[in-house]
């Protein structure tokens, strides 16, 4: 059986989640399935290399000039001259005409909440108005809504109920190469590259409001004035001018000096990152899943989270959790599990335990299974 997976920024150079979270599917179920052959379609760019063709792993590249035309026109007409029987659509959107059986991945259904997060960046705000219109005609078209946590199933349940039927869960995985990165050549070259200092306090930055750095940025304030010698903050994927906008709001520029913005770090080097951190911070405001959480923890890292219902679901017992918009608690939680060892270490081993249970075999598997149902 041909299996379409649209798989349209894969090899972009800059790979976030979405992109990276097809990559181990496809990697994986061309390992499980020998016996049906799946075409990826992405758009043509500069990172051709992270995925090759084999005997049932057929690359097909389509070209249009933006995201929209490409889905909607573009990715129909490849998938029909190739005749697939199931086409899976995996970041949140899908086209609305397709000859086949339609997958439909929704990783959450932010964009069509009140509360959308809408001070993004105008690509943002176009990318969430174009799912606005798009995703309700999605969820009656597709024949399964695939989902990455139970707290996002009930979410979407609750949006639409005549769907709930057709939504599947099926988690993300935690990549193997994540593990703590022990050798010292690695971990100086590492230092070297993004000039870290011997440790830090680690946060996953990016423009997304969702991500919360404005109660981050708070509460390392409220933590450094209260610590003789305080950590480094390290922000990963954010620009400085955007921060000191951020810090000038809350009348702490001087907190500049406090941080380093390493900027885009591809997947293969996060392994050193979180190894080097004492603490990763992950208290985000709205997720459906949370890799990061899972990375750090295999990786060795300690891990403080927001409290809310899919990060928890993730997290379990293995990350400190706090609320998101309280940055109090959220300083008191970080001067906590650096003061005490034990607690610390605690966390740590929870967190190798917890991580082991999510891994992307798993997810393909699943995977897999969803598209033999409907074939």
């Amino acid at each position: 059986m041909k299996i379409g997976i649209e798989a349209q920024r894969l090899f972009r150079a800059k790979k976030h989640g979405m992109d990276i979270v097809i990559l181990e599917i496809i990697k994986q179920l061309e390992l499980l399935d020998t016996e049906h052959v799946f075409y990826i379609f992405v758009r043509p760019d500069v990172d051709s290399s992270v995925l090759s063709e084999s005997k049932n792993i057929k690359i097909v590249r389509v070209w249009m000039p933006n995201f929209i035309l490409w889905e909607q026109i573009a990715l129909p007409i490849a998938a029909f001259f190739k005749q697939v029987k199931v086409l899976h659509c995996t970041s949140n959107t899908a086209p609305i005409i397709t000859h086949c059986k339609l997958i439909t991945t929704l990783h959450d259904i932010i964009y069509l909440e009140r509360n959308n997060f809408s001070k993004g960046t105008a690509y943002q705000k176009l990318g969430n108005f174009y799912r606005q219109l798009l995703v309700p005609m999605l969820i009656r078209k597709s024949a399964i809504i695939s989902t990455v946590s139970n707290s996002e199933k009930a979410i979407i349940a609750a949006r639409f109920p005549k769907a709930a039927d057709k939504i599947c869960v099926n988690y993300n995985g935690v990549g193997n190469h994540f593990l703590p990165a022990t050798a010292t050549e690695t971990l100086q070259q590492i230092r070297l590259k993004y000039q870290l200092p011997e440790t830090y306090l680690l946060f996953f930055g990016n423009t997304d409001p969702k991500k919360n750095l404005y109660t981050v940025t708070k509460a390392y304030n409220l933590y450094a004035t209260q610590t003789a010698a305080p950590l480094p903050l390290v922000i990963v994927d954010y620009d400085i001018n955007s921060l000191k906008r951020l810090l000038q709001e809350q009348n702490t520029p001087e907190l500049i000096n406090h941080i380093i913005l390493p900027g885009y770090i591809p997947n293969n080097e996060l392994p050193a990152i979180y190894s080097l951190a004492s603490l990763f911070l992950y208290p985000s405001l709205r997720e459906s899943f949370g890799i990061p959480v899972l990375e750090a923890m295999s990786c060795g890292t300690a891990v403080i989270a927001a409290n809310i219902s899919a990060i928890a679901e993730v997290a379990a017992d293995a990350a400190l959790l706090v609320p998101p918009t309280d940055a109090d608690t959220m300083a008191n939680a970080i001067i906590f599990l650096l003061q005490n060892k034990i607690e610390k270490d605690l966390l740590i081993q929870k967190g190798f335990e917890r991580a082991k249970q999510f891994s992307w075999q798993d997810t393909a598997k699943r995977t897999l299974e969803t598209y033999l149902s409907i074939a």
